[in-house]
């Protein structure tokens, strides 16, 4: 399951980055954001991460589970994965950001 933490690239289907209720546009829209908050957090730990990823969710009306499912594919290629703020903190800031934009680019 950590697999993706020691490979240079991550295969998925891009259709798994996008979850119940959403669409691509709304996809790109919350993998931005989560880039802009990945870029400013402070102390790239896991419990900061979870803090500013909750609130994320909250401030853009959108489910938890569908925030942090999106992430998980686009930095594990997995639906199913170890803990994800873990799995951030140890992919590091620069790695995490640069699988949000390869995530990016896969959309429609």
């Amino acid at each position: 399951m950590v697999a993706f933490v020691f490979k240079d690239e991550i295969t998925y289907d891009p259709s798994e980055l996008i979850q119940k209720q959403m669409d691509a546009e709304s996809t790109t829209r919350i993998l931005d954001r989560v880039d802009e908050l990945v870029s400013k957090i402070e102390i790239f730990s896991s419990s900061a991460i979870e803090v500013e990823l909750r609130a994320l969710a909250d401030s853009m009306d959108v489910k938890i589970g569908s925030l942090l499912s999106t992430i998980r594919v686009a930095t594990s290629g997995q639906k199913v994965s170890p803990p994800l703020f873990d799995s951030l903190e140890v992919l590091g800031r620069s790695r995490v950001l640069e699988l949000l934009n390869v995530a990016k680019s896969k959309l429609p």
